[in-house]
């Protein structure tokens, strides 16, 4: 999710925080001028790189599941089903908690 994303969320009801950011010559720059979206951005960021690779490996479960069950290599199709089936549940506990 991008930048552009966050600022439209955090600057939204209920929130209706403000999105200023430091000039390029701040010791900080960049980063936001109010210090909970600032922390708010990080948490975002860090939220957004787990949740992109919950959905590679859910992307990289599938994939294996197609290739076990076109070449039938049924003992293999149990492990993948479960490794898929765990992270689309963490998946969507993150979603549920969002």
């Amino acid at each position: 999710m991008s930048r552009e994303e966050f600022e439209k969320w955090i600057s939204s009801p209920p929130f209706e925080r403000g999105i200023t950011r430091m000039h390029e010559k701040s010791a900080w720059p960049g980063s936001y001028r109010p210090l909970d979206v600032d922390l708010a951005w990080q948490a975002w960021q860090a939220a957004t790189a787990m949740q992109e690779a919950r959905v590679r490996e859910l992307g990289r479960a599938f994939r294996d599941l197609y290739e076990y069950y076109c070449t039938g290599y049924s003992e293999e199709v149990e492990k993948i089903e479960e490794r898929a089936k765990k992270a689309l549940e963490s998946l969507s506990a993150t979603a549920r908690s969002a």
